[in-house]
């Protein structure tokens, strides 16, 4: 029994997930190029892919999300090239 529902929890799971075809990385309502560069590394880390091969290819929103404010809190490379910058993660979206 517990197999069949746990089946069926993973098909509602898989069938209602969210897929975009582009995302990027936002503080606050500001998109940060920074971020969202670092941010396609750890999502591509993670075994997904954040640019599009083919037409198919979608990202997943909920782990894209994860990715930027994992960046915010991890550090991403300044803009003047010295050392790294950090976001509140509570303020960072993952707009898709």
């Amino acid at each position: 029994m517990f197999a069949k529902v746990f089946s069926a929890f993973l098909l509602v799971t898989v069938v209602t997930a969210k897929l975009h075809d582009n995302c990027a990385c936002h503080n606050g309502d500001s998109y940060n190029w920074r971020l969202t560069a670092a941010a396609c590394t750890e999502y591509n880390d993670q075994g997904y892919e954040c640019a599009q091969a083919t037409a198919e290819d979608k990202i997943a929103g909920d782990q894209w999300e994860d990715a930027c404010r994992k960046i915010a809190e991890e550090g991403y490379d300044c803009a003047n090239g010295e050392g790294k910058c950090y976001a509140n993660p509570s303020k960072v979206r993952g707009r898709c």
